[in-house]
């Protein structure tokens, strides 16, 4: 009798043990499938103008959008890179002020970041 009371305890431990194990079992982090990912981005004003200040929203679409995600926009010219972190507004949509010095095309690159990932976009600007 008391060896069935010992087996019955063990196997009811045992459950236990594997049950806890089950629920904390590492959640893989959150990240973003950059297989179908697609960004647009626009610009207030449209187009933008050289000494005035430019406002961008990129929107991406194709995947789904982790809380963690962040980006960083990168403003590219012949000569010079300058970067600014972007604000989320909602979903994927992610916005940023900056201030072109002169007129030309302008590549800008932007760098979406999750738990594992740095994805890098790239779209060009024409600033009159």
């Amino acid at each position: 009798m008391l060896n069935m009371k010992k087996g019955i305890s063990i196997l009811v431990l045992s459950i236990f043990v594997l049950g806890l194990s089950a629920c904390s079992g590492g959640d893989s982090p959150a990240t973003i499938d950059p297989s179908n990912l697609e960004v647009t981005l626009t610009t207030k004003p449209t187009p933008p103008t050289a000494g005035a200040e430019t406002e961008f929203l990129a929107t991406f679409s194709g995947s789904k959008m982790p809380d963690s995600a962040s980006l960083t926009f990168e403003i590219r010219s012949a000569d010079t890179s300058k970067q600014f972190y972007a604000k989320r507004t909602e979903g994927s949509a992610f916005t940023g002020s900056f201030q072109f010095e002169a007129p030309g095309t302008y590549e800008v690159f932007l760098h979406l970041y999750d738990d594992v990932n740095h994805i890098t976009k790239m779209k060009k600007v024409e600033v009159q």
